[in-house]
């Protein structure tokens, strides 16, 4: 369970067009995001082993920006492995241009959040687009793994096979440890796909979709 809940959950259009939800595995309950740059985010946020718990809407915050007061919500709280907390603000790399609609709302929403950070010894940084959609194929290789993460549907045997078979290889297909292994083909596909998210595996998702023709190979703490 997260140290932290949503401190806002607006209802159905009337933020925005579109609230997307999403399972994390991670969290063990329902992610939100109120744009697909959210959304993009929480993929990255979700599948990082560093980062250990999360929360969206994460804190409603009062800033002083030019002797006002200003409100506003955090997008992220972040808490990684090392113990280090980061609060998180999400914004297109347009809406922070000065010929921008958004820059005066988007700057005080800043400005507010930097000062409340400062002022109670909080981490902070702003990602944008540019951060975010660095590798586009990245993101959709990880969005299709979230839902192996369930602890549920795990089968340990399957997954024990498939990291005995990869020991005797540098790196395999997909494919290949399919034809390889002597087992319930379904439940080897989910064992492939629950190591990756659990980076207990490797695959160049950067560069490749996800597949059968995907070569693997064990982590090195694996190894």
């Amino acid at each position: 369970m997260s140290r932290k809940i949503p401190v806002w959950i607006p209802p159905r259009g009337k933020y925005g067009s579109t609230i997307y939800e999403d399972y994390s595995p991670k969290l063990k309950r329902i992610v939100r995001s109120y744009s697909s740059l959210e959304r993009d985010h929480f993929v990255l946020v979700e599948t990082a082993p560093q980062i250990i718990d999360f929360c969206e809407q994460c804190e409603r915050i009062q800033g002083v920006v030019n002797g006002e007061l200003v409100e506003s919500i955090i997008d992220y709280w972040l808490l990684y492995a090392d113990g280090t907390e980061v609060y998180r603000e999400i914004k297109y790399s347009a809406d922070l241009q000065p010929s921008s609609k958004k820059f005066g709302k988007a700057l005080r929403q800043i400005s507010a959040q930097k000062e409340y950070c400062s002022r109670n010894s909080y981490n902070h940084e702003v990602f944008t687009d540019e951060n975010i959609r660095d590798k586009r194929l990245l993101i959709t290789n990880l969005r299709f793994l979230i839902p192996f993460g369930r602890d549920e549907r795990r089968c340990k045997e399957a997954e024990k096979l498939v990291l005995k078979e990869l020991m005797k290889f540098e790196q395999l297909s997909i494919y290949k440890l399919y034809k390889n292994i002597n087992y319930n083909e379904e439940s080897l596909k989910y064992a492939v796909y629950y190591l990756l998210y659990k980076r207990r595996l490797q695959a160049d998702l950067d560069n490749q979709p996800l597949g059968p023709r995907t070569e693997v190979r064990l982590c090195q703490n694996q190894e």
